[in-house]
């Protein structure tokens, strides 16, 4: 556990993957200044802006934070961030907790631009933390009885979190793959 904030806990994994990338030694670690933006963005941006448009997300441990693993598993696999619905669950692969997952910064990325792409893709994995909390709600919350969202639905929801914390944080998202989705 690396920061707390007031919406948030951010967690860096102490370990390095199996390709020897490491998020607290060396040139790709994450940074307390990185970290510090990271929950201001979340408690000053991300939360206010998804809980209003999106909703409410289910409170599993009981903390009112949500949880941001940042892994080098995560990025070694070739993912930016992702949400797993486990977390929602008492088995054992549970973290029995409301998180989601991050990539952390790599030589195939450029460092300046990984912080805000980090942010932008919180924005992206908390629509589908507050999406499936709301399918969740609607079932009791048994996370046996929910019933999967269409997965076009959900990522063209998390995609329009982006654009709107993009554009909640003065960056116009003209890249090309936003142009692509709108």
């Amino acid at each position: 556990l690396r920061r707390i904030g007031t919406y948030c806990k951010l967690f860096v994994d102490p370990e390095p993957s199996p390709n020897g990338l490491s998020a607290v030694t060396g040139a790709y670690a994450i940074t307390d200044a990185q970290l510090d933006t990271m929950v201001a963005s979340f408690d000053q941006v991300i939360y206010p802006l998804m809980t209003q448009q999106y909703g409410p997300s289910y409170d599993m441990d009981g903390d009112g934070k949500v949880a941001v693993f940042l892994s080098p598993l995560v990025t070694q696999n070739g993912f930016a961030g992702f949400f797993d619905t486990e977390h929602f669950t008492t088995s054992t692969d549970s973290n029995r907790r409301d998180m989601f997952c991050m990539w952390t910064p790599y030589s195939g990325y450029p460092k300046d631009q990984w912080l805000a792409a980090t942010c932008e893709t919180i924005a992206h994995e908390f629509q589908h933390l507050i999406n499936f909390s709301d399918r969740l709600a609607k079932n009791g919350n048994n996370p046996d009885t929910v019933v999967e969202e269409e997965v076009w639905l959900d990522e063209a929801l998390s995609m329009g979190a982006e654009i709107r914390y993009r554009i909640a944080v003065g960056d116009p998202a003209t890249e090309e793959r936003f142009r692509y989705y709108m």
